[in-house]
């Protein structure tokens, strides 16, 4: 069942749960924190894992009215926000678990605007306030499901992959999230791990307790057999659309498909737009190339992205998509399928 701290953990709009992590790190678990009133929380414990999640939300009802059905919690016709309050309440009750047991406790970061761009990270990179010597490993706690891990940066060291196996998770695949910022700036290998929520983003999300507290469990295990050293890691990829379909039989026909270096061969040949339905129903002029659209998670919008030239770093597929999703910004794009099993998702119009 649901207890006090993380229903106040969900409900709490950013601003004051920003002040109630640094009352109850400081006051409660009197630890030494830096932050810049608005961005990021820092806690540098000298510990080779370094947890991190962010406080903010998606927009949602202000009055949020919770439903707890069990183990599940739900929010009434609203997003409930568990992306990523979740990850914040596991943080906040792993370190407790810690000083009530005399575990070293992990560092950690808490940031802020991560569904705006992850402008938080950016911020706490640019302030260079990270303590890199001794850190081995970061951990973001702010997937969906149970037991998935990802990684964002072109690979994942083969020791990292086994250690983080042997607690439990399972490797799936994913998009976007502020620990590829701290990869790409501090060259310490990150995973991001399932913390009980689903259908994230639209008023169906849910999060699942008992599935929360199995990550709280394992990440506890993995903080009291930290990893033995920093492993070396490799630079993300700048992928690309490869080729360009044409209009044909009021459908989208001819070769195209993602860089399969950088998603691992999981998408094969690309989209099946046979499987995608036109918006609106409307039929275009045969022969008319297409236009690739990507959604710049970074600027909060949909960007066109020119066939056959490299995509820039910094435009990220919208992740994580299941049956509930759907995104139209206008009237000329085309959005995937939603049941389809896809985490990462890029749309195409004319």
């Amino acid at each position: 069942m649901a207890n006090e701290e993380l229903i106040q953990i969900i409900k709490r709009s950013p601003h004051f749960l920003y002040k109630k992590l640094i009352r109850d790190l400081t006051i409660e678990l009197d630890l030494i924190v830096e932050q810049d009133f608005d961005n990021w929380i820092y806690v540098n414990n000298n510990s080779p894992i370094c947890l991190v999640a962010h406080i903010d939300t998606i927009d949602r009802e202000e009055k949020l009215k919770l439903k707890i059905n069990r183990n599940v919690i739900t929010a009434n016709d609203s997003v409930l926000g568990a992306d990523d309050r979740a990850g914040v309440y596991a943080i906040m009750t792993l370190l407790r678990m810690c000083k009530k047991n005399k575990v070293p406790m992990p560092s950690v970061i808490f940031t802020n605007y991560e569904e705006s761009g992850c402008k938080g990270v950016r911020k706490f990179c640019d302030d260079n306030k990270f303590k890199k010597e001794g850190c081995n490993f970061f951990i973001e706690l702010d997937r969906r499901g149970s037991v998935d891990y990802v990684f964002y940066s072109n690979s994942l060291p083969d020791e990292v992959e086994s250690y983080i196996e042997s607690f439990g998770f399972c490797k799936a695949n994913g998009s976007c999230s502020d620990v590829e910022h701290l990869t790409r700036k501090y060259k310490i290998p990150h995973v991001n791990v399932s913390v009980g929520y689903y259908s994230q983003h639209t008023k169906f999300e849910r999060l699942h307790i008992d599935e929360l507290e199995l990550t709280i469990s394992r990440v506890f295990n993995i903080i009291k057999n930290p990893i033995d050293k920093l492993y070396e890691i490799k630079e993300k990829k700048v992928f690309g659309y490869s080729n360009t379909k044409t209009w044909k039989n009021n459908r989208w026909e001819g070769h195209g498909g993602y860089d399969d270096d950088y998603y691992g061969g999981y998408y094969g040949n690309g989209y099946n737009q046979s499987n995608v339905s036109i918006v609106g129903g409307g039929k275009k002029k045969s022969g008319t190339k297409a236009k690739i659209y990507v959604l710049n998670r970074n600027k909060g919008a949909v960007e066109e992205v020119e066939a056959g030239k490299p995509t820039p770093l910094d435009i990220i597929m919208d992740s994580e998509v299941d049956e509930y999703d759907v995104y139209n910004p206008n009237t000329n794009i085309i959005p995937f399928q939603p049941k389809l099993d896809w985490d990462q998702h890029a749309f195409a119009g004319v």
